[in-house]
């Protein structure tokens, strides 16, 4: 007759029970894989031991909770921050009940999620393993606009150091439909020149793709991949302004902030005009400066990085997953 059970995890004892059924309770005390066994004993000190079973325990999966949606409005198509705690097991994104098809989990603080085309203005709520969490205010849904940003700019093209062959101005689509640029205009100018060098646009963006500009330069390094418009003029110096209009009529005066016209505006190095309160870096040498992750906060230096050159035209596929410059 059985007058003891000892459990055991390994060969460690857990526990003894004396009283049929003969059980034991035991809480790990921490996530791993676990070999548990009993040994019964009889009246008389016999004893038997019973086969090993092995146990994975998982480690539990905390509530995820939003502390902060960045910015809290934006287009369909708009890139947003979504900040809180124990977001790594993220699984899906929705703005006001409409799936996000396209987000990253970035870390365990941080998702990065696009708006859905066909959301509306409400919470934004995400979902993990360990549970659901909802931003405590709403994420107003903006229409969109008919519109685009300068992306990258590159003044070194065709100089003995420069990678590319000519220098370019890169212009980005951010909407979820091709922008016609009919009737547009690329504008510069750098110190030493009087007035605006206008260049006319054509044909179209595509949406989240990219409409290459190239410039002056000569054809002694790498060629630029197919431009989508040119305009003669060097941007040299370390120091120029560059502006999309919806005009081919040429700026009056030192910037165009405040034309009902300008589209998108960039100032770098010293120039004496920018949008916001201060200029973008100066593009130098092998790098452009580049919008990172395309954003416009309307701060030329906030908005821009210095990197390697990297030139893209309407031919390059567009990745509708990208989250990232």
């Amino acid at each position: 007759m059985v007058a003891k059970v000892d459990f055991y995890n390994g060969s460690t004892l857990i526990s003894s029970d004396t009283t049929a059924p003969y059980t034991a309770i035991w809480t790990p005390s921490q996530a791993g894989s676990y070999t548990l066994s009993a040994i019964a004993t009889d009246s008389q000190g016999a004893s038997s031991k019973s086969g090993s079973i092995t146990v994975v325990v998982v480690a539990s999966q905390q509530t995820p909770s939003i502390t902060n949606v960045f910015p809290s409005s934006g287009t369909p198509g708009a890139e947003i921050y979504i900040m809180g705690s124990n977001l790594s097991a993220v699984n899906g994104v929705k703005f006001n009940g409409v799936a996000a098809s396209t987000f990253s989990v970035d870390s365990s603080t941080l998702v990065i999620a696009r708006v859905p085309s066909n959301s509306t203005t409400g919470s934004v709520s995400i979902s993990a393993g360990g549970g659901n969490a909802q931003s405590a205010g709403e994420f107003n849904i903006l229409p969109t606009k008919n519109t685009a940003v300068i992306s990258q700019i590159y003044a070194d093209g065709g100089r003995s150091w420069g990678d590319y062959s000519h220098d370019f101005v890169e212009l980005y689509n951010p909407g979820v439909v091709p922008l016609s640029l009919t009737g547009w205009s690329l504008q510069i100018a750098i110190p030493g020149n009087s007035g605006w060098f206008v260049i006319p646009l054509s044909g179209s963006i595509p949406s989240r793709g990219y409409y290459l500009v190239g410039l002056a330069g000569s054809n002694r390094y790498s060629n630029l991949p197919k431009t989508d418009a040119n305009g003669d003029f060097d941007l040299g110096g370390r120091q120029g302004k560059v502006a999309l209009m919806k005009s081919t009529s040429a700026i009056k005066g030192q910037t165009p902030v405040g034309s009902s016209a300008l589209v998108d505006f960039v100032g770098y190095g010293q120039a004496n005009a920018y949008e916001g309160s201060y200029a973008a870096i100066a593009p130098d040498r092998y790098y452009s400066i580049l919008r990172e992750k395309n954003a416009d906060t309307n701060t030329n230096g906030w908005d821009f990085i210095i990197d390697y050159a990297n030139p893209r035209n309407t031919a390059t596929p567009v990745i509708s997953t990208e989250l990232r410059r």
